[in-house]
Formats: C-alpha cells, sequence, structure tokens
C-alpha cells in the first residue's frame, strides 16, 4: 500500500510539449473535450513528485518521490483483520451494499475534493489508485520524514458515482 500527492501540479500552455523531467504524469484536457476533437484552451495538468526530508537522508537535501509506502509491519498486522464482518447497518441506518475491508489499496491525495467521474478514472487509470482524500499522503509522509512507522486507514463510501 502506498499513497501519491496528485494535488501539486503545473498547468502548462496548449500544445507546449515540455515540462520538467521531475513531473510524475500528465492530463491533456483537450482529451476530455466534447466534442471529441474540438480544441480547447485548457493546455495540459503535469504533476509533479514530492521533496521529501528523511531523517535518513542527507541533512537540507530532499529527495524527489511520488510514492510514499505504509510500514510493512503495520500492514502485516493489519493483515490480521481481513475476513471480518462489518455491519451494514448502524442506529437503523444501512449502507446500500455490504462493507468490506480491502487492504493493500494505493490511494492519492489532493487538496481539493474529487467529484467527478472523468477525473476520478484518469487518477486510477494513471496512478493505479482506488482512493482519494484530502490528507493521508501528509500524514504518511510526516510520519515517514521523522522515522516512525505508519499506515493509513479510511473508510470511504461513494456512494455518488454516477454524478460529475
Amino acid at each position: 500500500m502506498q499513497f501519491s500527492q496528485t494535488g501539486i501540479w503545473d498547468w502548462l500552455k496548449p500544445k507546449v510539449a515540455t515540462h520538467p523531467d521531475t513531473d510524475a504524469a500528465e492530463l491533456e484536457i483537450a482529451s476530455y473535450h466534447i466534442p471529441a476533437g474540438g480544441y480547447n484552451q485548457l493546455g495540459l495538468v503535469a504533476y509533479w513528485s514530492q521533496y521529501f526530508f528523511s531523517e535518513t537522508g542527507k541533512p537540507d537535501t530532499p529527495e524527489r518521490k511520488l510514492w510514499f509506502e505504509a510500514s510493512k509491519n503495520l500492514l502485516q498486522i493489519a493483515s490480521m483483520l481481513e475476513g471480518i464482518e462489518l455491519n451494514q447497518c448502524l442506529n437503523k441506518v444501512c449502507l446500500p451494499q455490504k462493507p468490506k475491508l480491502v487492504l493493500g489499496v494505493n490511494g492519492t491525495t489532493a487538496n481539493f475534493f474529487v467529484d467527478n467521474a472523468a477525473y476520478r478514472d484518469f487518477l486510477h487509470k494513471t496512478f493505479h489508485v482506488s482512493s482519494i482524500d484530502m490528507e493521508s499522503t501528509a500524514v504518511i509522509m510526516t510520519s515517514l520524514s521523522n522515522g516512525h512507522s505508519v499506515i493509513a486507514i479510511r473508510g470511504l463510501c461513494d456512494q455518488n458515482k454516477e454524478r460529475i
């Protein structure tokens, strides 16, 4: 399980093919133009990797990273919960589907709320993430940079998949 930060990016000019080598991925906005093949001036978004300072690294020398891994020992402990029975209802309020525990999925964090199916699908296809939130990567980076073990445990529900 690992987390990335996809909320840090450059918005580049249309039809400009050059962007920094440190960028991890790009999203060409024109690919989502309706009608297809049309032109817009939104250009593309180039995602950055993070500057990561670690207590085990050289002082004042950042490392460029896209992915921040959860601690293997905590993942091992969490794996003991696999198959746990979760309640579908609480206080007479029920989820539409039975909840389940899923271990070892990748996630991403951004500093904005994502409620757009096309963008969510782009992040899944490009970064192979199964969850998008606003804080997990920050917690993981802070813990790792100070030499602490860390794992992200999220409660996720996407009842509005059809909304854009």
